[in-house]
């Protein structure tokens, strides 16, 4: 298989293979026997917080927000006018693509004729069809999106609170933009950002499913070496400017019930490990707030709280936050008694070494459960690709987290994060 190697997991009984082609193209390969489907997906390490950054050294970039997220949808529009979801699902192909505040994904499932598939995926990365005229058609279709966004309780909730812990900061806009940056997005932007972005060498693919890997590697290898080898772009990043968070925020909306979003964003936060990290966090709040916990129940049973509660948490070389959300009758008290809880974590009833080891054992269950999805698994892999360390190595890594790991994960939150509230609301 030439320089193709590989990577054994026989505590999951999980292999991958990986290379770095000619071109930087990253790939991974990750074969399951008995799958009837096969899935692909290639993610470009451009996202909607990729507006402002140095090229070369020393060319600055200003572009509108709302562009990493304009070009994927424009992505797909082709020169023979049958778009790339098209040509895909003429061979019985599903495909989609999404866009975060980092990375662009496009993928596709299909149970035959992969391969045809996978060389249609690769291919359209060589080049863009924009037009005056798709442009303008696309523009009125995301001002609808925004729109539609716009009326959503939930998302206005989460966008709410992560602008009030990053505020003028690229975090703070809709991953589509509004309607002003969506007006100043032109041709030339776009084809500029794929030139910077879209080169093999800012790109992963990645295939998973039953099937010869050495076939698909050869594939994927020789449409590749269909095009020269291009000069890739040097782009410095902005850092994430952490200026002073707004400590509160509220907006009236058509809603049942209040909404309270509690963020805690996180400075300083280092690690080689990503992904112990974020287990040690969500293993913190799993401790304090989570279902089984007796703080939970008993404001669920008090009817302070119901299902919508939730907890999102972020941990990337970005950026580092946690954000509990819910629909309460009393946002005020809600907020206050989660402050409290955190502040006096040691104190909790819930905070056991006990507790500790049964909530790896279901976080363990949750992991193992994820490989039997390919969807899950796609986006899993992808978002925990950190130098040498992937989402194979998530066993190993919780085995090893300690019970004091997330006590000083607990006072490391009371010590250095802050923290900011947003409300909806009933008008």
């Amino acid at each position: 298989m030439g320089n193709l190697k590989k990577r054994c997991f026989p505590q999951i009984d999980e292999i991958f293979y990986f290379n770095t082609l000619d071109n930087g193209l990253k790939v991974f390969l990750i074969p399951k026997k008995g799958y009837q489907e096969n899935l692909a997906m290639m993610t470009v390490k451009y996202g909607a917080v990729d507006t402002e950054f140095t090229l070369n050294s020393d060319d600055k970039k200003v572009y509108p927000a709302g562009l990493a997220h304009f070009l994927e949808h424009q992505f797909f529009e082709r020169e023979d006018k049958e778009d790339l979801s098209k040509q895909l699902t003429r061979l019985n192909a599903d495909s989609n693509a999404f866009t975060t505040h980092q990375e662009t994904s496009y993928y596709f499932s299909a149970s035959g004729q992969f391969s045809q598939s996978l060389n249609i995926l690769q291919k359209a990365f060589k080049s863009t069809h924009l037009t005056e005229l798709s442009i303008k058609k696309e523009k009125g279709i995301i001002k609808q999106e925004i729109d539609m966004y716009q009326d959503d309780p939930d998302y206005k909730l989460f966008l709410g609170v992560l602008g009030n812990l990053y505020p003028d900061t690229p975090l703070a806009q809709d991953i589509a933009g509004d309607r002003d940056s969506l007006a100043e997005i032109c041709k030339e932007d776009l084809e500029d950002n794929f030139t910077y972005f879209y080169h093999p060498s800012n790109r992963s693919l990645l295939v998973i499913g039953d099937f010869d890997v050495k076939q698909v590697y050869k594939d994927i290898v020789a449409t590749e070496r269909q095009f020269p080898i291009e000069r890739s772009a040097r782009i410095e990043r902005s850092e994430l400017s952490l200026n002073p968070i707004q400590e509160k925020g509220s907006l009236q909306m058509e809603v049942a019930l209040p909404k309270l979003a509690l963020g805690f964003r996180l400075r300083g936060l280092s690690s080689q490990s990503l992904l112990k990290e974020k287990l040690v966090i969500r293993l913190l709040f799993q401790l304090l707030f989570g279902w089984t916990s007796s703080n939970f129940q008993t404001w669920y049973e008090e009817g302070r709280v119901d299902d919508s509660f939730d907890i999102d948490i972020e941990v990337s070389t970005y950026c580092q936050f946690v954000i509990v959300s819910m629909d309460t009758k009393e946002p005020i008290a809600m907020a206050s008694k989660i402050k409290h809880s955190l502040k006096h974590f040691t104190k909790s009833q819930d905070f056991t070494k006990e507790r500790f080891e049964l909530l790896k054992k279901e976080l363990f269950g949750e992991f193992l459960k994820s490989l039997d999805s390919l969807d899950s698994l796609a986006v899993e892999f992808m978002n925990h690709l950190n130098g040498k360390e992937t989402y194979f190595h998530y066993p190993d890594i919780l085995s090893d987290l300690s019970f004091e790991s997330v006590i000083e994960m607990g006072h490391y939150f009371n010590r250095a994060s802050d923290i900011s509230e947003f409300t909806i609301f009933p008008k």
